[in-house]
């Protein structure tokens, strides 16, 4: 395709050293689509199937969801900007405005942007890695239970994918085409990404780190071939670079200038210095995030894994029609070995005796993830990469393979870099998102070069009948044993979360009964319609539940209201709190305090989900947990 002029790339015509290249194949085949179709659909499916189980439950959930219900703050949670930057918030409180505020609603951008997620994987994984690993990766993703249940909640880390996903697939392509509108473009994703949670410059990092490293040894490789890397191309990818970082601080500026007031990014990076492990508690975090991501795996995750290789060989036969003729060697000599080297020849490698073998044979290696995703996702990963590179080093190819050379060291500096920090925190399941993103486009890669590359030579009729019969021992013990796995773990994808939603609404008629019988006591009437004060201490999604027309519903990190010398309020008034309370010894103190003017009305049990247990509960003790309950107390004694 003829360059456009008035596009604004930095050097029209290619670079002597660096070959121009595409984002990824032009057409797609019907297959294909029908395949990414169907991917898609499953998709929908697993994520927006049963929401009638889904609600309001985490902490940070509660935080927001629920800015809405503070019009006098400028629709802001109190204190909401230690938790994350507004635009989660802000797009769940647009939700609530078009659906309203119960239920699912909340969620609705987890479940929008985790659901496009996988589309979106695709696209930028066929662009590196071709079409086959790009349907391969979307049925990993599709399907992984983690992936599913974050994207079911109003955190922010189904959205933060979403955008660093396309923050980094636009900033490769900016690059490998040195095209600056793409930069801009690149920046703008980044910055939102940035806005959706702190860490969301990680998109820059990976971007900038990745292409930083692959310009290097790309150096090194063309000095040793006689020729030079201009001083105009290293300008170049500098000038994309900067625009990038200046366009997402750009976006990000606004945030940084309204965190002024509350003591600007050091208040939250100290907020944040409290969930530090640091390098004592490293490979405990570790390990806890291992354990915790094979938990999650279960059946699902462990046949979209076989989905994913079943797919990829379905587009890989039948994009070619000549299984059975050999190779072109000059087209050999130039791809052998790639990552995708069959799916840019004009020859297939396949053939009849291989096909059936070789499929079952990658599947078992695949479905293997199961037994534990973290740990199989990372060294599949890295094992992928360092066969990739140096095989386009080998075969003096990456120059004329761009995309494919730049995105190998970007995934590189992905997994190491939160390989690296993440366990430098206390363990949160969600944590290990973005390190199981990167997981799963490597793996997908590798699970391409299995098909065509040794597995299909091991498995191959031509070897050995001993060697075969050991082939196929090995594999059915993998499967067994992933079938095992599958079978016995898992958290359950249509998780009920609806239990502490449940017993808020057990309180709120315990607490309209007895304002109702206080009113009739001590004959006062509702003011304005509000027939009571409710303080929720240290639980924002009870707060968000609460929050009713008819009650003056507020949040507090102290019980100064219950103190002998406070005001009155002049309603009836309650205290309401939960398991988070209960876990804080400021409460617990507090609450000593002032026990004598507090008198119990009601305790509503409830069972949290898995999903917010194993924050704090070990995988293995979640279904040992006893539960937890709401606790609503009244002001005043028995007698008032």
């Amino acid at each position: 395709m003829p360059a456009d002029p008035s596009s604004p790339k930095l050097r029209p015509n290619a670079d002597p050293t660096i070959s121009a290249e595409p984002l990824g194949p032009v057409a797609v085949s019907k297959l294909e689509a029908a395949l990414i179709a169907g991917i898609l659909l499953l998709a929908v499916v697993l994520r927006f199937g049963a929401l009638s189980r889904v609600a309001v439950e985490h902490f940070d959930e509660g935080v927001y969801a629920s800015n809405l219900l503070f019009p006098d703050s400028g629709f802001e949670y109190p204190e909401r900007h230690y938790y994350a930057p507004p635009l989660v918030p802000a797009l769940s409180e647009w939700s609530q405005l078009f659906f309203g505020s119960t239920g699912w609603v909340p969620c609705l951008p987890g479940l929008v942007l985790g659901t496009l997620t996988v589309p979106l994987m695709w696209w930028i994984v066929r662009g590196w890695f071709g079409p086959a690993a790009a349907v391969a990766v979307a049925s990993l993703i599709a399907s992984n239970e983690f992936h599913i249940g974050l994207s079911r909640s109003t955190l922010t880390d189904a959205p933060l994918l979403f955008f660093l996903l396309a923050a980094v697939g636009l900033g490769h392509s900016a690059l490998t085409r040195l095209d600056l509108r793409i930069a801009a473009l690149a920046g703008l994703v980044a910055g939102l990404a940035w806005i959706t949670k702190y860490n969301g410059w990680l998109a820059l990092a990976i971007v900038v780190s990745g292409t930083l490293a692959g310009w290097f040894v790309g150096w090194l490789s063309l000095r040793r071939q006689s020729t030079g890397m201009s001083y105009r191309l290293v300008r170049d990818v500098g000038f994309v670079c900067g625009l990038m970082i200046l366009v997402a601080a750009v976006i990000w500026l606004p945030v940084w200038n309204d965190l002024q007031p509350r003591g600007g990014y050091a208040a939250v990076a100290a907020n944040h210095r409290q969930y530090i492990v640091g390098l004592s508690g490293w490979w405990s975090s570790l390990t806890r995030h291992i354990a915790l991501q094979t938990h999650y795996a279960g059946w699902w995750t462990f046949l979209g894994a076989i989905l994913a290789v079943v797919a990829a060989a379905a587009l890989l036969r039948s994009n070619r029609s000549t299984w059975n003729e050999e190779i072109n060697g000059a087209v050999l000599a130039a791809d052998a070995g790639t990552v995708n080297g069959v799916e840019q020849a004009k020859r297939s490698t396949w053939n009849g005796e291989l096909s059936m073998m070789t499929v079952v044979a990658t599947a078992a290696f695949a479905g293997a993830v199961v037994l534990s995703p973290l740990l199989v996702l990372v060294v599949w990963s890295i094992t992928d990469w360092a066969a990739s590179v140096v095989e386009l080093r080998r075969n003096r190819s990456f120059n004329r393979r761009p995309a494919r050379w730049f995105a190998n060291w970007m995934c590189l500096a992905w997994i190491i870099g939160l390989l690296v920090s993440m366990p430098l925190y206390r363990p949160y399941p969600r944590l290990a998102l973005l390190l199981m993103a990167a997981g799963w486009i490597g793996t997908g890669s590798a699970i391409i070069r299995l098909m065509t590359g040794h597995v299909a030579r091991l498995t191959s009729e031509t070897s050995r009948p001993a060697r075969r019969w050991v082939t196929i021992g090995c594999l059915g013990f993998v499967l067994s044993v992933s079938t095992l796995r599958a079978s016995r773990h898992g958290v359950t994808i249509w998780e009920l979360r609806t239990e502490l939603a449940d017993a808020t609404r057990q309180v709120l008629t315990e607490i309209r009964r007895d304002a109702g019988q206080q009113h009739a006591k001590h004959s006062t009437s509702p003011i304005n319609g509000v027939s009571a004060v409710v303080y929720v201490y240290g639980e924002p999604a009870v707060f968000f539940h609460m929050a009713q027309p008819d009650l003056a519903v507020q949040p507090v990190g102290d019980l100064a209201f219950a103190k002998p010398d406070a005001k009155p309020a002049g309603l009836p008034t309650y205290l309401a709190y939960s398991h988070h309370a209960d876990a804080s010894p400021t409460f617990a103190l507090e609450f000593a305090r002032v026990k004598e003017r507090l008198t119990l009305l009601t305790v509503a049990p409830f069972r949290p989900s898995e999903f917010v247990l194993l924050d704090d509960v070990p995988p293995g003790k979640t279904r040992q947990h006893v539960g937890e309950a709401v606790r609503v107390f009244r002001l005043g004694g028995g007698n008032d």
